[in-house]
């Protein structure tokens, strides 16, 4: 199954990023020039993975990742860059990035971040613990809930089948889901 994969990254940067992508074949690599074109194709399309290259414009990429929490459906995101701030670092992972590789870039390092974020769940423990006395857990089930089924409806083009499939639960109990958020959300 091929992976579709967005990669935002100056024009004015080395070929050697092309060049680690050309020998994956799983991969369906759009490229993109610009924050103004990453958040068009966004728009557009649905990404399983998107490469960020912070030399774009720090500003411009947090904007951009703040901007596209909006959208229906939301990429695996590994941020490239050489910034060590730790400001940054941690602006980056409240947004939802996933792992960020340093520049220079080695293959391995990308092979393995493109790889983790693709086939291993978010660690949500720390996420989960550190709610505790600031949330109740009803209200952190039905948070989780509501954004996994919206997640799994977007990303299956509202097929309830495809979404129930994703979240591996019954067509049935989904629907049942379903009716009881909307029910909580007309209240």
């Amino acid at each position: 199954m091929s992976v579709d994969l967005l990669v935002a990254q100056p024009s004015n940067a080395p070929g050697d990023l092309a060049a680690m992508l050309s020998h994956k074949r799983d991969l369906d690599v759009h490229w993109v020039a610009s924050i103004g074109d990453a958040h068009a194709a966004l728009k557009m399309r649905h990404f399983s993975a998107f490469l960020l290259d912070l030399d774009l414009s720090e500003s411009g990429c947090i904007e951009l990742l703040e901007s596209i929490d909006a959208h229906p459906t939301l990429p695996q995101v590994v941020a490239l860059g050489s910034s060590e701030r730790m400001d940054i670092g941690f602006r980056l992972a409240q947004l939802g990035v996933r792992a960020v590789v340093r520049k220079p870039i080695e293959p391995h390092r990308l092979a393995l971040a493109l790889d983790g974020v693709l086939s291993e769940p978010p660690n949500l423990r720390r996420l989960v613990r550190a709610s505790v006395g600031l949330v109740g857990v009803r209200v952190m089930e039905d948070s989780i809930r509501a954004e996994m089924v919206a997640e799994a409806l977007a990303r299956s083009h509202g097929s309830r089948r495809g979404a129930a499939s994703m979240l591996r639960i019954s067509r049935q109990l989904l629907q049942h889901i379903m009716r009881s958020d909307a029910g909580l959300s007309s209240r």
